[in-house]
């Protein structure tokens, strides 16, 4: 917003053309939380307020924050994916898989004592 000779002109903020998703790790543990980095263009579009879709709702909960999208498993095991949406545009789809990594290193040492025996 600006003024032009006493009159107040404001120039509209652009639409998100496109949203890219990245996630450093795609394996997460039962109850952890990751930053999800997004960008998207034009770099002046405003981009709060993102659409943020899981697959499945029971595995984990999602946010947008100032410092990119948080993303927080659930105590239960399986596979989700994450697609943001602003207007028309839309996001790479992210897959994510949840473990209980504890659950999973007990039982290669059970498997390992089995197979030592």
């Amino acid at each position: 917003v600006f003024t032009v000779l006493g009159c107040l002109v404001t120039i509209p903020t652009p639409n998100v053309e496109t949203i890219k998703l990245t996630a450093d790790e795609d394996t997460m543990d039962i109850n952890e939380e990751q930053l999800i980095s997004f960008t998207y263009t034009p770099k002046d579009a405003d981009a709060s307020n993102l659409s943020l879709e899981l697959s499945d709702g029971t595995l984990a909960k999602v946010e947008q924050t100032n410092d990119g999208i948080v993303l927080h498993t659930q105590a239960k095991e399986g596979t989700f994916t994450l697609v943001a949406k602003k207007a028309s545009a839309e996001s790479n789809e992210l897959t994510f898989q949840v473990i209980d990594k504890e659950k999973a290193e007990q039982e290669q040492k059970d498997k390992d004592c089995t197979n030592h025996a």
